[in-house]
């Protein structure tokens, strides 16, 4: 029952001390199958572990916004009826690339964790339902597909010249967005008519109650791992470690913020500075009359950031203009060793030493314009509030008494 509804004829009073609470929180269950196989080739020059799952998650934990008349913002608690499926498989491949008698050693250790993530079962008898997170982005909850999958108006594109718009079936007009308010002009998106009716927007619109909203992306990485390669040269000794993600999406918070605050008159303060700067539009192609025409050709990438032009709330997530491609291969560090000779070490009366420098943070390949795609939350989200990792080298001696 919503704070301040009634009970039989009697008004019931929120809490202004406990909140809204939830007393009967429970750890969540899981019912998991596994099987695996573990083998060694080749006089044990080759590993192969393979771990295959099916995992079963009931009553997790989940936090939902709230309607704002109930007086809170959000609740987190024990969904009972939101059952989340995950299955896949965890592979472990390790090999020891040369013979033995080579003065050169190179072993390698690549793990790959696939998972196919699914929501299994939803309440009343499984509906489903639309819920906003914290950055106004829309996500479906639906049996069978991801969860937390972005729900949003399908980003094409700009429309660069007046050519290019098309018309209104009904009407002969051109399109409209936000249900009929802005005629479509160059320089604007193209967002996916999917009623084709003439008009794109995300609310209800003719009897579509999620108006022109589909699935657009998965936060949910497919392929997750690994890979470490360790060399070996007399004294010298070099690992190097890699991390990746493959096949996950992820919007550009941080960057939508900031071309919202250009666009939607969101003015800045020395307490959202970080925030609402100004970005760097060096590297934007973004849609400018100017260049539409210089060039009868001229594609732009990003629609006109003109902050006196007309705003109907287009540098919001309600598309997936943000989107990006999540995926990253990443050099986490590189650590070089020398391990000084025992011949040196006992006479200056030491058991053993070793000389060494450590690279953390080395490189990272990726497609998305995100300083570090691996900085963001669970939703896919990256709002640029976390720490950067710095690219850092440490030089240090191991002294064995």
């Amino acid at each position: 029952m919503l704070p301040g509804t009634y009970a039989g004829g009697t008004a019931v009073q929120p809490s202004y001390t406990n909140g809204l609470t939830k007393n009967n929180l429970t750890w969540t269950k899981t019912i998991q199958k596994n099987i695996g196989i573990e083998t060694q080739l080749f006089n044990s020059r080759v590993s192969l572990t393979v771990d295959v799952y099916d995992k079963l998650s009931k009553d997790d934990y989940y936090n939902f916004e709230l309607p704002f008349y109930t007086g809170f913002e959000s609740i987190e608690f024990n969904a009972h009826d939101l059952w989340v499926s995950n299955r896949g498989a965890d592979i472990t491949l390790a090999t020891r690339n040369l013979f033995r008698n080579s003065p050169l050693q190179w072993n390698t250790q690549l793990t790959v964790s696939y998972n196919k993530n699914a929501i299994a079962k939803l309440p009343n008898n499984n509906r489903t339902f639309v819920v906003d997170d914290a950055y106004g982005a829309s996500r479906i909850y639906a049996v069978g597909q991801p969860i937390y999958e972005m729900f949003q108006l399908k980003y094409m594109g700009v429309y660069n010249r007046q050519s290019d718009i098309p018309f209104n079936p009904l009407t002969g007009n051109v399109v409209t967005y936000f249900k009929g308010n802005h005629k479509v002009v160059p320089g604007d998106p193209i967002w996916l008519d999917v009623n084709n009716i003439g008009d794109v927007w995300p609310d209800e619109d003719n009897g579509a109650q999620y108006g022109d909203r589909i699935p657009t992306g998965d936060p949910n990485p497919r392929f997750t791992g690994g890979w470490v390669n360790d060399f070996t040269y007399k004294n010298f000794s070099l690992s190097i470690v890699s991390i990746y993600t493959w096949k996950r999406d992820v919007i550009n918070t941080y960057f939508q913020q900031q071309i919202g605050n250009i666009v939607g008159g969101y003015s800045s303060n020395i307490y959202t500075f970080a925030n609402g700067r100004l970005p760097d539009l060096s590297g934007i192609n973004y849609w400018t009359p100017e260049k539409a025409m210089k060039d009868a050709s001229y594609k732009a990438d990003f629609p006109s950031i003109n902050p006196f032009g007309p705003s109907y709330y287009q540098f919001i997530p309600i598309s997936s203009m943000f989107n990006e491609d999540g995926s990253y291969f990443k050099i986490k560090n590189v650590v070089l060793g020398y391990q000084l000779p025992h011949s040196f070490t006992q006479k200056i009366k030491l058991a053993g030493a070793r000389v060494y420098a450590i690279a953390d943070n080395v490189l990272t390949l990726t497609n998305s314009t995100m300083p570090n795609p691996e900085l963001v939350d669970q939703l896919g989200n990256y709002t640029g509030g976390i720490y950067p990792t710095p690219f850092k080298v440490t030089v240090g001696v191991d002294i064995q008494f």
